[in-house]
Order: C-alpha cells, then structure tokens, then sequence
C-alpha cells in the first residue's frame, strides 16, 4: 500500500508507481479514510510505501515494513523509521534555515519532489526478492 496526500501531484506520483509495479496485490490510498479504517488496512499490508507522516509511523506501530520519504532538515534522524523492516529515502532540503524557503514560495517540498517513482519501485522489487 501507498498513502498520498490531498494534493493532486502527490496522487498523481502514487498512481505512476502503481503504473511502474504492475502487480495487483498494490494498493495506492489516496481518498481520506478513519483511522480505525487506515488501521485495518494497515494491518493486512506486506508494506508501507509514503512520507514522513502519521501514517509511516501508525505502521512502523502495527509491525508493517515501510518505504519513507524524508527531507535532510533538523533534527529529521530521530524520526525516520530504522531497524531491518523499514527503508528511507532523504534528500538533502534547501530551506534549511533559510529566512525565504524556495520550498515556501512553490508551495511543494522541491527536494522530495526529486524522488523518482522508478527509484521507489526498485525499492519495492528489491524487498519482494529478500
């Protein structure tokens, strides 16, 4: 399973990866949905795909291995998910302590944004064959 935000360039990016995996046990969620409900879903999954969010770590909680997505700012390390379940993907953020953010002005994370579908299903390929 992935999980996309409301905006439509993140919904967008699931779909691609959805495209890019063909595999139909992949489940892209992209509608709003309970937590009850995101909790049940999360408990059949194999794998969590999405970024850094409450939903990352509800399935780091219920023991289901995670792809992240993570920007390099602050004091980021101590929540990114680690231990052999989880992989990460960081990209060093520009806004860091940046009085006008590029990130502020576009209104999207741009270094996120660098983080290719292809790269995430490899990512997702790879952990099927361990």
């Amino acid at each position: 399973m992935a999980t996309a935000g409301e905006m439509e360039r993140e919904r967008t990016r699931v779909n691609k990866l959805t495209e890019l995996l063909k595999d139909s046990r992949f489940y892209p969620l992209v509608e709003p949905i309970t937590i009850a409900r995101l909790c049940a879903i999360l408990k059949r999954c194999r794998l969590h795909i999405g970024p850094d969010s409450g939903v990352i770590h509800l399935a780091m909680a219920l023991d289901v291995p995670t792809i992240s997505f993570f920007r390099e700012q602050g004091a980021y390390k101590s929540f990114v998910p680690c231990g052999p379940k989880h992989r990460v993907l960081s990209r060093p953020c520009r806004c860091i302590d940046h009085r006008d953010a590029p990130c502020e002005a576009t209104g999207r994370a741009e270094c996120i944004a660098t983080i290719e579908p292809q790269e995430v299903a490899d990512l997702v390929i790879q952990r099927q064959s361990q």
